[in-house]
C-alpha cells in the first residue's frame, strides 16, 4: 500500500497554458508548423519542464509513458481546415492529429487533442498546426495542456 502512495507522488506531470494569447502562427498550406505561444506553467513535478514556449522536455533519467490532453481555441479566416498534432522529438505522433473547420462568422473554434507516448531522457514534445485549406495564418486565442505520467 505504501509503495502505491510513494509511486503516486513520484509521477511526473505538468500543466501549461496561454489563456490570452492572440499569438499568430504563420503557415504555408499543408505544411506542419510549430504553434507559436507564450506558455506558462501552472504546476509541474518530477522531471517534466517547459523549455521555451512550446516544448516539454523529460529531464528525468528515466524513460516514461505519458498521456497528453489539451484544448486550444483558434481562428483562421472563414471555413479553413485547421489540423493540430503532437510531435515527439520532431516527428508527428499520428494518432494525435485532430482537425476543425473554422467558423464562417470568424469566431474562435475549440479543438481538443490527446495522445499517449513514451519519452526517454531529454526527449521532448511540441504542439504543431497546419492549414489544409490555404496559407491563412492561425491565431491562437488560448490553450491548456496537461501531460501526466501513466
Amino acid at each position: 500500500m505504501f509503495e502505491n502512495i510513494i509511486n503516486f507522488f513520484n509521477k511526473s506531470y505538468i500543466n501549461f497554458h496561454d489563456l490570452s494569447s492572440e499569438s499568430v502562427t504563420v503557415v504555408t498550406q499543408n505544411v506542419w508548423t510549430k504553434l507559436v505561444f507564450d506558455g506558462t506553467v501552472d504546476f509541474d513535478n518530477n522531471g517534466l519542464e517547459l523549455n521555451g514556449s512550446n516544448q516539454i522536455v523529460n529531464t528525468s533519467s528515466e524513460t516514461k509513458v505519458f498521456k497528453l490532453t489539451g484544448i486550444a481555441s483558434i481562428s483562421s479566416g472563414n471555413n479553413n481546415e485547421i489540423h493540430f498534432s503532437v510531435y515527439k522529438n520532431g516527428v508527428i505522433i499520428d494518432c494525435s492529429e485532430q482537425l476543425v473547420v473554422t467558423s464562417s462568422a470568424g469566431k474562435a473554434n475549440a479543438i481538443p487533442f490527446q495522445c499517449m507516448f513514451e519519452l526517454a531522457e531529454d526527449g521532448y514534445v511540441e504542439i504543431y498546426v497546419k492549414n489544409a485549406t490555404g496559407g491563412t495564418s492561425i491565431t491562437l486565442k488560448n490553450i491548456n495542456v496537461i501531460i501526466d505520467q501513466k
